[in-house]
């Protein structure tokens, strides 16, 4: 999971309009690392899964929630550069992309929930959604 981590927040680093140093693993949804600046998405550790395949072989199934926030001002949610906007972009982004890991044989979105607005320690409020992607690979038992 830490290899798959560490490939996605590397993919999610080089899209426009947002610093790479604003694209960051994190322990919990709502939880933002200093000097990191909207937008930004945080990007957790998701459930896994595995199937018992023939010799010796295990199919595991990974998901990956990323989280993108943008500050609340305007029409944040539909705005250029707003939270839907940058939720398209990381859908392009990673779907289809197997982020050259060995084994990676399936990336895909199943879906994403609402969008969430929540108060930061620095007196913010930020929108916020989770996007799940999910990555299928095969490894030896």
């Amino acid at each position: 999971m830490n290899e798959l981590l560490q490939a996605v927040r590397d993919s999610l680093q080089t899209l426009g309009g947002i610093r790479a140093r604003d694209v960051f693993v994190t322990p919990h949804p709502n939880y933002i690392p200093t000097g990191v600046k909207q937008p930004c998405i945080g990007i957790k550790d998701g459930k896994i899964t595995r199937k018992e395949l023939t010799a010796g072989m295990i199919e595991e199934t990974l998901q990956v929630v990323c989280f993108p926030m943008t500050k609340v001002s305007g029409d944040g949610l539909t705005d250029e550069g707003g939270l839907l906007s940058l939720e398209k972009a990381i859908e392009e982004k990673l779907d289809q992309n197997l982020l050259d890991l060995p084994g990676m044989e399936y990336a895909w979105s199943p879906g994403s929930g609402e969008s969430k607005m929540f108060y930061t320690d620095n007196k913010q409020w930020l929108n916020q959604k989770a996007i799940t992607m999910e990555y299928t690979r095969e490894r030896e038992r």
